[in-house]
This record gives structure tokens, C-alpha cells and sequence, in this order.
């Protein structure tokens, strides 16, 4: 009987093929690959997490040879009839590239050659089932799903013959870079891709367009005409992204991963993240029956865990869409964002996660964690709105530039310690509630238009 059969071969399936060929070598590992033609799949960028455990499979060569580093996420704000050229829009990005890898990927070719590299690795592929001793839905199309977060529209396309975003005069190179353009309620992205086709998609307050009302619908944009005067669309895809989970997301002797057991909101691309946390709970759990221990219990604390973080992950989406369209305000909002992601990055590196005590306390914590992150959403809808009507939303979204210096913050995350990176996380959300509110009640003038995430950042590490 096979040890493991996996339904599926996109990416969360091949990563975790992978993970058990060179973790579990004993165990002999299938995947079922029905064969079927399935369209172009998004998710095209990653983030630190993702690109840890892309280097934990020993990827780095692989990537660096089929496709592009990602140098950062860059943010572009317009002012309020969308008619600012690309050199005049206001940018929130890293100062400087990160210690930690990040991709921009062309799934299609990357998922053939993580097949490819998996057969000779030793995983078997069938084309249907086979009785296994563990099967792993990966197929994307887990059923019952149960909604996390807020539905929002999303369409998107490939394209051919952009203009090369680096053709504007802008002081920093972004071609490589995960491009928002930011607007109230919705955000557009733009990401090049290996091969030569550019990635442009829009997620949140926008109608249900077709194919061909689509490029017509970003020209309205003024920065985002500079790039497609030429363009060509090669696909398109328009459906509602709503964040969600499917349970059991792990069982005794079977899980789901990939969009089979959680869907994301697509902001800041966290796709990859969770289909990090799933697969290493799903090797741990098979790591400790080879060795013959009882995991009933830190199934169900690892279950639990990933479902936390698949909240933490929606919650984080829902309680910024407001404010995503001021500079301003995404200068605080991304500087405790930013901050999180590379907290979360260092229990990553640590594998606190396989640890019970850790999950314990996190779980116990859950409350308090998804209040705070309401809590906060709550607040900064109300200074957007209040913003919006004393006419400074928009106050220095044209002609400047900030982001955050964190480049000492990032060279010693894989030795903090859980209890380090808890007390950093307290007082990150308790600065960014104060400031926020102190804002709103005018007891604050507003933030200067530039240098101000640096000052952010020093603060907020004492």
C-alpha cells in the first residue's frame, strides 16, 4: 500500500511531495494528476515566509534559474481622479532589498518543474486513485468551504507588451518589485513575470468587467495607460476571492492543503505562507508516527494553529481596504504590517510552530490576537473616513516617497524567541492603536511627508 498519496499536482502538492522525499525518504510518496487541462493559476508572488521554506527544499537554485527575485512590495498612490503619471505618484517600499528571499513566479513553469524534479526525487504519478495509508487533498476544490473574511471581486489578466515601469522617472527601480497601485476599497497589481509577460489583476470595490471592457478599465487610470498603450491581453480571469477554510484541515491519516483547505484574501500575497504552515504540520505529523509517537494531540493543536493563521491572514486583509487609497495612512498601516510579517518570519525560521507549548499559548492568545486586529480596523476606517471629510485623505499622495529601514530588525530574526517576538507584536499594535487614535481626536497633526516609517520603526523596537 503507498505511504502517502497526494491528489493534485499544482504547487501545494508538489512543495509537499517534495518536503516528504527529503525529510521521510522511507515513505513512498504519489501524486494523482488526473491529466486534465486546468487554466494559467495565480498566485505569482511570495513573501518571506514562503521564500524560507522555498529555501528549506533546497529551491534557490531551481528559482534563480526559471525565475525572477522580488526585490520588494512597492506602493503607488493617485490622487483622486486616478490622473497622476507614474513619476508624480507617491511610493511606500523598503529602502533597501531584504536578507530574506522573496519570488515573482510563473506558476505554469514552475509546477512542471517541481513535477519534473519530484520523479526523479522518487514520487510516482497516477493518474487517478489507489489505496493509501495517508491521502492529502491538494486538488484546490476543497468542498464546504466557511467564509473568514469579506467577499471581493477580483479580475486579472497576462499581458503582453507593457511598457517597462522603470521607463518613468522614478528615484527607485520597481520592475522587479510586487507594484500596488492603491485606491480606497481596492488595489491593483502589477507584476512582471518570468518569460515576458506582465501579471495585472484588481481586487475589491470594482464591477464584474469582461474581457474585452477590462483593458479599457485600467486605461482609465493615467499611470497605468503609460504601460499599456501597447499592451495585449493573453488570458483573462474574473471571480469572486473570498477568505476561507475547509475542515479537517488534519487528520490522523489524512489533510488538506493548498486552496483545498484555505483560500486567502490575495493582499500582500500570503498564498504561499499557508501552504508553508500546512505542509510542515502535515511532514511533523507523519514524522512522529514513523517514530511511533501519539499525535492525536498536536493534531489537533497544529489544526487549530493553521486555522488561526489563516484568520490572523483574512483579518489583516478586512481592516485596511478603507484606507488603502491615502499615503498616509498606509505608512502606518504597512509599518505594523511589515513589522507582524517579519515577527511571524522569525517563529517561521525558529520552528516554534512544532513545538506544543508554543501552539498552546498561540491558540490561547487567539481571542485577544483577532480583537486587537478588529479593534484596529475599526479604528483606522474611522480616521479614513474622517480623513475623506476634512479633505486630507489624499494629502500627500503625489511627489514623495517613504519606507521602512529594517534591515538590522531582519539580520537577527531566526534568534528571537517566541516570547521576544510576542512582546514586540504588543507593543507594535499598542503604538499603531495610539498614534491612530490619537490622529483621530486631532491630538496628532498628521505625519510629515516623508521619513516618517524609519521613526516609526526605531520607536517600535524601544
Amino acid at each position: 500500500m503507498i505511504d502517502v498519496l497526494i491528489r493534485g499536482a499544482g504547487l501545494a502538492a508538489n512543495l509537499l511531495a517534495r518536503q516528504l522525499r527529503l525529510e521521510l525518504p522511507e515513505l513512498e510518496v504519489v501524486l494523482v494528476d488526473p491529466l486534465v487541462p486546468r487554466p494559467r493559476p495565480l498566485g505569482e508572488a511570495t513573501v518571506e515566509v514562503a521564500g524560507a521554506y522555498l529555501s528549506r527544499l533546497g529551491l534557490g537554485e531551481m528559482l534563480a534559474e526559471t525565475q525572477l527575485p522580488k526585490s520588494s512590495i512597492r506602493l503607488f498612490f493617485d490622487g483622486p481622479d486616478h490622473n497622476s503619471p507614474l513619476s508624480h505618484m507617491s511610493e511606500v517600499g523598503p529602502v533597501r532589498a531584504g536578507h530574506h528571499p522573496s519570488w515573482l513566479l510563473d506558476r505554469r513553469t514552475l509546477d512542471a518543474a517541481l513535477l519534473k524534479d519530484n520523479r526523479r526525487l522518487g514520487v510516482r504519478v497516477l493518474p487517478q486513485d489507489a489505496p493509501a495509508r495517508w491521502v492529502v487533498d491538494a486538488t484546490g476544490a476543497g468542498p464546504s468551504h466557511r467564509p473568514l473574511g469579506t467577499s471581493r471581486q477580483a479580475v486579472w489578466a497576462r499581458f503582453e507588451g507593457v511598457e517597462n515601469i522603470d521607463s518613468a522617472e522614478r528615484p527607485f527601480p520597481s520592475g522587479q518589485s510586487a507594484v500596488h497601485f492603491a485606491y480606497r476599497g481596492r488595489w491593483i497589481w502589477h507584476l512582471r513575470l518570468p518569460g515576458g509577460l506582465t501579471s495585472i489583476g484588481v481586487v475589491g470595490d470594482v464591477p464584474r468587467l469582461s474581457a474585452d471592457a477590462w483593458l479599457p478599465w485600467l486605461r482609465r487610470h493615467r499611470a497605468l495607460e503609460q504601460l499599456l498603450p501597447h499592451a495585449r491581453a493573453v488570458d483573462f480571469g474574473c471571480q469572486r476571492v473570498q477568505p476561507s477554510f475547509s475542515e479537517p484541515l488534519l487528520e490522523q491519516d489524512r489533510a488538506r492543503t493548498g486552496g483545498a483547505a484555505l483560500r486567502p484574501d490575495p493582499l500582500y500575497s500570503p498564498g504561499l505562507d499557508l501552504i508553508a504552515w500546512q505542509n510542515e504540520g502535515i511532514v511533523e505529523v507523519l514524522r512522529r508516527q514513523a517514530a511511533g509517537q501519539h499525535t492525536r494531540e498536536f493534531i489537533q493543536l497544529y489544526a487549530g494553529f493553521v486555522r488561526l493563521r489563516a484568520e490572523v491572514t483574512a483579518a489583516i486583509a478586512d481592516t485596511q481596504y478603507g484606507g488603502l487609497g491615502s499615503y498616509d495612512l498606509v505608512r502606518l498601516r504597512h509599518h505594523f504590517d511589515r513589522m507582524n510579517n517579519l515577527n511571524v518570519l522569525s517563529l517561521f525560521l525558529g520552528r516554534a510552530h512544532l513545538d506544543e507549548d508554543f501552539l498552546r499559548h498561540e491558540l490561547g492568545r487567539r481571542r485577544v490576537v483577532l480583537g486587537s486586529l478588529h479593534v484596529l480596523g475599526r479604528v483606522f476606517d474611522d480616521l479614513a473616513a474622517h480623513l475623506e471629510q476634512t479633505g486630507e485623505y489624499h494629502r500627500h499622495n503625489v511627489g514623495f516617497r517613504d519606507g521602512p529601514d529594517d534591515l538590522s530588525f531582519q539580520r537577527g530574526l531566526a534568534d528571537r524567541s517566541p516570547s521576544e517576538v510576542a512582546d514586540l507584536q504588543g507593543r507594535l499594535m499598542s503604538q499603531t492603536l495610539g498614534l491612530a487614535r490619537r490622529w483621530r481626536l486631532g491630538r496628532f497633526d498628521g505625519p510629515p511627508a516623508e521619513g516618517w516609517m524609519p521613526t516609526l520603526w526605531e520607536a517600535a523596537q524601544g
